[in-house]
C-alpha cells in the first residue's frame, strides 16, 4: 500500500537533497538508513534521484514545473497502480503533491542505436502491454492522441512567448497543424484501440542482460490509445533527442517488429498481408507522433526550466511530419481500401 503525503518539494531548494534523504528515512521507510543518494540525468521533464534505502533501491521523482498542464498526474498514478497488479510497472512506495517514490527496476536504459538490437523483445513486450486488462475508474477507453494534440495546440495558441521564442513561434502555423490533426483523426478513426504506454523512447526501455528481459518505465503518458500509435511512436523515437532521422527503422526492420508484435498478441505467425497492412498503419501513426511531441515541445518551451532548446526540437519534429506526410498517407490508403 502506497503512503500518501500532503507535501511539496521545491525543485530549486538549496537543501533539496537533505530534505529528500530525511523524507525517505523518517517518513517513507521509517528508521531505514539512506546508504546512497544521487541525481540521475537524461530526461527532459522531471528531476530524478536514485537512492539505496535499507535493502531497497528506489527512485525519487519531482515533477517538472508546469508539467501538470500537459500530464494528468492523478491518472498517471492510477495507471501505475493498475499496471502494478499485472507486474507491468514499478511498485509505488510513497506519493506526494509533486512526485512519488517508486521501485527501481534492474536493467540498463537503451540508447536509440541499441533499440534495433532488441526489437523482437520490445515488440513482444508491447504486445503484452497492449493486452493488459486495464480499466480506468471512469470506464473511458477512447483513444487520447488526437484529443491531446488539439488540447495542447489550443494551450500553445494562448501562450505569450517573448523575444527569440516569439520569433520562432511565428514561423509555425498552428492552425494548419490543427487542421492536419482533424483530417488524420477522421482518416484513422476505425483503427484498433488498446492500453498503451505512449512514450517508448530509448530511455524508457530497460534491458536486463541477466535474464534477457525488457521492461518499460515512466508511465506519465499511459492510457487508452490507438495501438499503432504506440508502435509508430517507438519507431519515431529511434531518431533520439538529437533527431538523427536516418536511424528510423527501414521497411524490413518495421516488418520484423510488426510480425513479432502480432505473433506476441495472437500466438500465431501473421500473414505477409497482415504485416504490410499494419506497417502502413504504423507509418502514419509514426508521423502523428511527430505532431504530438512537436506540439509538446512548444508547450515545454513556454513552461520548462530545463536547459534544452525545445522550440528547435519541436520545429524539427513538425517539419519532419510535413516531409513524410504525403508518402505515408498514400501507403496507408493503398493497404486500407
Amino acid at each position: 500500500m502506497s503512503k500518501v503525503f500532503d507535501r511539496t518539494f521545491e525543485l530549486h531548494s538549496s537543501s533539496i537533497v537533505e530534505e529528500l534523504r530525511e523524507f525517505l528515512t523518517k517518513d517513507v521507510f521509517v528508521g531505514e538508513e539512506v546508504k546512497e543518494f544521487g541525481k540521475l540525468t537524461g530526461g527532459l521533464t522531471n528531476l530524478l534521484y536514485k537512492a539505496k534505502v535499507g535493502d531497497k533501491t528506489v527512485l525519487v521523482r519531482i515533477n517538472g514545473v508546469g508539467t501538470e498542464t500537459i500530464i494528468d498526474r492523478d491518472k498517471e498514478i492510477e495507471y501505475m497502480l493498475l499496471l502494478g497488479e499485472h507486474r507491468l510497472s514499478a511498485e509505488i512506495y510513497a506519493i506526494y503533491n509533486n512526485g512519488y517514490v517508486y521501485e527501481f527496476i534492474e536493467g540498463e536504459a537503451l540508447s536509440p542505436e541499441e533499440m534495433p538490437l532488441h526489437a523482437e523483445l520490445i515488440a513482444k513486450k508491447v504486445a503484452e502491454f497492449h493486452d493488459a486488462p486495464i480499466t480506468p475508474k471512469t470506464g473511458d477507453k477512447s483513444p487520447t492522441v488526437f484529443k491531446t494534440i488539439k488540447r495542447w495546440l489550443n494551450d500553445v495558441k494562448s501562450f505569450e512567448y517573448k523575444g527569440e521564442k516569439k520569433e520562432k513561434m511565428a514561423k509555425i502555423d498552428l492552425n494548419r497543424l490543427y487542421k492536419e490533426t482533424e483530417d488524420l483523426e477522421q482518416l484513422l478513426k476505425n483503427c484498433e484501440v488498446g492500453f498503451c504506454h505512449n512514450d517508448l523512447l530509448s530511455l524508457n526501455i530497460l534491458y536486463n542482460k541477466e535474464n534477457n528481459q525488457i521492461n518499460f518505465i515512466d508511465y506519465e503518458y499511459c492510457g487508452y490509445n490507438y495501438r499503432s500509435f504506440d508502435i509508430g511512436n517507438h519507431f519515431s523515437e529511434h531518431a533520439g533527442f538529437d533527431l538523427k532521422f536516418d536511424r528510423f527503422p527501414d521497411h524490413n526492420q518495421q516488418k520484423k517488429f510488426v510480425s513479432a508484435y502480432l505473433e506476441g498478441r495472437h500466438a500465431k505467425k501473421p500473414s505477409d498481408e497482415e504485416v504490410e497492412k499494419l506497417v502502413a498503419e504504423v507509418g502514419v501513426f509514426s508521423n502523428i507522433a511527430n505532431i504530438f511531441w512537436g506540439v509538446w515541445a512548444l508547450s515545454q518551451a513556454y513552461h520548462s526550466e530545463i536547459d534544452f532548446d525545445y522550440l528547435d526540437y519541436g520545429g524539427k519534429k513538425i517539419n519532419w511530419f510535413y516531409e513524410r506526410k504525403d508518402e505515408l498517407d498514400r501507403n496507408y490508403r493503398k493497404h486500407n481500401q
